[in-house]
C-alpha cells in the first residue's frame, strides 16, 4: 500500500480539486475492492510518481473496470446522470456517468481484460487499486491498433500515452502481458506492433481524430437499454453539462 503518495497528481490546483470532488462523490457508490482505476488518471499517476512530465491536457473522463454488475450501486443516480447503459452478453454492462457539478464523466467497463497486476494506493479514507504500468501499456497499444482499419478513428493522445508509458515500463513484463491470452490475437511483439501503429499514423493521418467516440447532441444510442435503476439522460443535456462543442 502506497499510503504516503498523493494519488491525484500532475494537475494544476483547480483541476486537482475538481477531480478530487468527483472522486469523493463517486467512491461511496462503488463496492470496495471490486474495481480498478485505468486509463488517463492511472497513467498520469504512474508518470508523476517516476518524475516524468505529462503533457498539459484537460482531464474530463475517469475510466474504471469493475468485476460485477453489482460493483456500482444504483444509489449513484443520486449524484450522477446516466448517459449510456449498454447490456453486453457475458460481461458487465458499459455505463457512462456524468457529474453535472464538476462537468466530468466516468466510463465503467467490464473487468476484461483483467489486469495481471494492480498497484494499491491510499486516497483519503480509501484504498484504491490502480492498473500497473505494464498492463496499461499493453491495453493502450492494443487500442492503438484501431488505426489499422478505417472503421474507427484513433485519438492521437493514445499514441502519445503509449510512448510515455514505454519510458517507465518494464518492457519484459509488458511483453509477457502482450503475449498472454488476452492479446494473443496480435501476432507481432508489442514493440513491433506499436512501430506499425506509428507507420500507419503517418500513412493514414485521416484516421486520427480527437475524441473519436463523441456523438452529436441529437444522437440516439441504439445500444442503450432502459433500466429502471439507471434512468438515462438525453445526450443534448449531457453535451451542455460537459460543455461539448458540436
Amino acid at each position: 500500500m502506497n499510503a504516503e503518495q498523493q494519488f491525484v497528481v500532475g494537475f494544476v490546483e483547480n483541476e486537482t480539486k475538481r477531480i478530487e470532488s468527483f472522486l469523493d462523490k463517486l467512491l461511496p457508490h462503488l463496492e470496495v475492492g471490486e474495481f480498478v482505476i485505468v486509463g488517463g488518471l492511472a497513467i498520469r499517476f504512474h508518470l508523476a510518481s517516476r518524475g516524468v512530465e505529462f503533457p498539459t491536457r484537460p482531464f474530463n473522463d475517469l475510466d474504471l473496470i469493475v468485476k460485477t454488475s453489482r460493483t456500482l450501486r444504483p444509489s449513484v443516480t443520486r449524484d450522477f446522470l446516466i448517459s449510456h447503459y449498454h447490456l453486453i452478453p457475458g460481461q458487465v454492462p458499459y455505463i457512462a456517468l456524468v457529474d453535472a457539478v464538476n462537468h466530468m464523466k466516468a466510463d465503467i467497463f467490464s473487468y476484461d481484460p483483467a489486469p495481471e497486476k494492480v498497484v494499491a494506493v491510499g486516497y483519503k479514507n480509501y484504498h484504491l487499486d490502480i492498473v500497473s504500468v505494464e498492463d496499461q501499456l499493453a491495453k493502450t497499444v492494443a487500442d492503438c491498433t484501431r488505426i489499422f482499419t478505417d472503421k474507427f478513428a484513433l485519438d492521437p493522445k493514445q499514441i502519445a500515452d503509449a510512448k510515455l508509458l514505454m519510458e517507465i515500463a518494464d518492457m519484459e513484463k509488458a511483453e509477457r502481458i502482450w503475449r498472454s491470452r488476452v492479446f494473443s490475437q496480435h501476432p507481432k511483439s508489442l514493440i513491433d506492433e506499436f512501430a506499425d501503429v506509428l507507420s500507419a499514423a503517418e500513412q493514414f493521418p485521416n484516421r486520427l481524430k480527437k475524441n473519436p467516440f463523441r456523438k452529436p447532441r441529437d444522437y440516439v444510442c441504439a445500444e442503450c437499454a432502459p433500466v429502471l435503476e439507471f434512468p438515462l439522460t438525453t445526450l443534448d443535456k449531457i453535451h451542455d453539462i460537459l460543455r461539448h462543442d458540436d
